[in-house]
């Protein structure tokens, strides 16, 4: 099973240019290539992200489109890539990352903001060292956030 870790939702935070975070990143001086460079080490290239490799199936003697095949016949198209996705687990620091995103949130409604802070907060956290090699902390991070709206 793979594991949705805190470097897929922080790279997902700051490329999605609508979200708090991002905003937050780019004030802190990262911008979203600058987050998926100090990401690299640990997200690797995208073709060794690739899940089925037809060529080494077909070494096997399996085609894989005849596999494919079957497996929208029985189950429709695009089955295969739903049952890939539903495989996805999420890593015990992202969980952790979550949790202190919540306490970050105070009552509040959860933001994405919350959720980059959860993951700055996660002790000897890589993405957190990622984003301290950007100059990025949880300490810098607050003092850009703007203020909770008075409850």
């Amino acid at each position: 099973m793979q594991l949705v870790g805190t470097e897929h939702v922080l790279l997902a935070l700051a490329h999605d240019r609508a979200s708090g975070a991002a905003a937050l990143l780019g004030r802190l001086g990262a911008d979203p290539a600058a987050v998926e460079s100090a990401l690299a080490p640990w997200l690797g290239p995208s073709s060794e992200r690739a899940k089925i490799d037809p060529d080494a199936l077909a070494s096997l003697g399996i085609d894989f489109d005849v596999v494919r095949a079957r497996i929208e016949g029985t189950f429709g198209p695009g089955a295969l890539e739903r049952a890939s996705a539903s495989c996805l687990g999420i890593a015990p620091r992202l969980k952790l990352a979550l949790a202190y995103a919540l306490d970050h949130a105070g009552g509040a409604p959860l933001g994405d903001e919350h959720v980059l802070l959860g993951i700055l907060t996660v002790p000897d956290s890589v993405r957190a060292r990622a984003l301290a090699n950007l100059g990025i902390s949880a300490e810098g991070l607050r003092a850009v956030l703007p203020p909770e709206p008075p409850s």
